[in-house]
């Protein structure tokens, strides 16, 4: 089905709102979930103080500069989110949306909702007069690099790194 059918279907299925207030806790946890999943191998605080420090950097939910979208069941039942923050480019000339966290809750992944989610997100970073939308990626959530760019998003840096703990092996 085209992009327009897709959302029109999950639109009759899941209301689209910015009433963060009604989910926040809901929003904090499906966020902190989200690491969780993303780095299953780690132990669990070593996950909470990296999403605490990684959280740090950006502002709150409620703050002026946050653009969030949540999904709910007509029912009302939290369903998802996507959390962006509007900040200044320090390269091109105006804002930039930054993608902070995109979490469809588990008994609602594989409809669709992530992709209609993103969508909502850059048609409002579009009305907000934004120049781009960016996401930084890293362990699990860089597998919804084709999420990303199935939408028009482009690679623009990469990451790598050695493990040292493997590395002596691999060179004999």
């Amino acid at each position: 089905l085209p992009e327009e059918e897709t959302d029109e279907l999950i639109a009759s299925d899941f209301v689209l709102s910015e009433n963060v207030a009604k989910h926040v806790d809901a929003i904090e946890e499906h966020d902190l979930w989200a690491f969780f999943q993303a780095y299953p191998a780690v132990e669990r605080d070593r996950v909470r103080e990296h999403h605490r420090l990684l959280r740090t950097g950006f502002p709150g939910l409620l703050e002026p500069s946050s653009m969030v979208i949540i999904a709910e069941t007509p029912a009302g039942d939290f369903a998802g989110f996507v959390w962006a923050h509007e900040k200044e480019s320090v390269i091109e000339a105006g804002s930039v949306i930054e993608l902070i966290q995109l979490v469809v809750a588990e008994e609602y992944q594989g409809l669709g909702l992530a992709g209609v989610l993103l969508r909502r997100l850059i048609h409002k970073a579009e009305d907000s007069g934004a120049a781009k939308v960016q996401i930084h990626l890293s362990g699990r959530f860089l597998d919804a690099t084709k999420l990303f760019q199935k939408a028009g998003f482009q690679i623009s840096a990469q990451s790598m790194e050695l493990d040292l703990s493997r590395w002596e092996e691999e060179q004999d």
